[in-house]
């Protein structure tokens, strides 16, 4: 309908929306919060199976939510120890981590405008003048390898955790009735997703709804261009079919995109 406002929707796990969805508004936008994925601590059986910091030179943290499992596994009493140094893929995560633990005082974090991955934690780790031997990775249930490759290329002896899990979000009635409206009216819906799980499971509860193809359609505002691979595959298209829009993941980032759609 002519005039209509312009639909985003934020897929981003429940509580990480609020912020870009009030801005959203703020500039016309039709928004619709729907998680693709909701995030869990994950259970631990038996409390030595939870790694002690101590014990390690570092200790890297993926993502906000690997720092928040981390946070709920150790409990509310856990101290950070100060001589051990934590590493993260950007400022978000890193004031989580200050958040968590205020004794935590070396955070290695790439600067403001880097990609927010290993790749880009990588050349930090590398000027350290003291040599890493042991170091922990805290993240999901699964992850890229590669850090833990180019560690293990050092001669380091690298350990995983799974501190979160990544469970697929069920969709309100409402929500599906949304999508299964806009399909039929081919209704232009820009979507912000940002990460390849998320990808996936967005991907995966369309298709079921026989909307994938309505879905290629869309415009995307992905955080990492990595994810334009994961996109591709997941909707069984062409790269340069896709509508995307690259921006890092902070929130003012976000929006900013946005911004450039609508004006666009």
């Amino acid at each position: 309908m002519a005039g209509a406002a312009p639909i985003a929707v934020l897929t981003r796990p429940a509580g990480r929306n609020t912020d870009v969805l009030h801005a959203l508004v703020r500039r016309g936008w039709d928004v619709h919060e729907c998680p693709a994925l909701e995030i869990h601590t994950a259970p631990v059986a038996r409390a030595h199976d939870i790694p002690d910091p101590k014990l390690y030179d570092l200790v890297v943290f993926v993502s906000r939510a690997a720092v928040n499992g981390f946070t709920q596994q150790l409990g509310p009493n856990f101290v950070w120890p100060s001589a051990v140094r934590v590493g993260c893929m950007g400022p978000s995560t890193a004031l989580a981590i200050e958040r968590a633990w205020p004794t935590a005082v070396d955070i290695l974090y790439p600067d403001a405008e880097k990609a927010r991955d290993s790749e880009a934690l990588w050349p930090l780790l590398q000027a350290l003048t003291t040599p890493l031997r042991k170091v922990l990775i805290v993240r999901g249930q699964d992850g890229r390898d590669w850090l833990s490759e180019k560690l293990n290329g050092r001669g380091v002896e690298v350990s995983t955790h799974q501190a979160y899990e990544r469970v697929q979000a069920a969709w309100s009635g409402d929500t599906v009735a949304n999508f299964l409206a806009w399909g039929r009216a081919s209704t232009k819906v820009v979507w912000l997703l940002t990460s390849g799980h998320g990808i996936t499971s967005v991907a995966l509860q369309l298709q079921n709804l026989g909307l994938l193809e309505w879905f290629r359609s869309g415009q995307f505002v992905l955080t990492h261009e990595r994810l334009v691979q994961t996109l591709a595959k997941a909707v069984g298209g062409d790269l340069g079919e896709l509508q995307v829009h690259l921006c890092l993941p902070e929130d003012p980032k976000i929006v900013l995109c946005f911004d450039q759609i609508l004006g666009g």
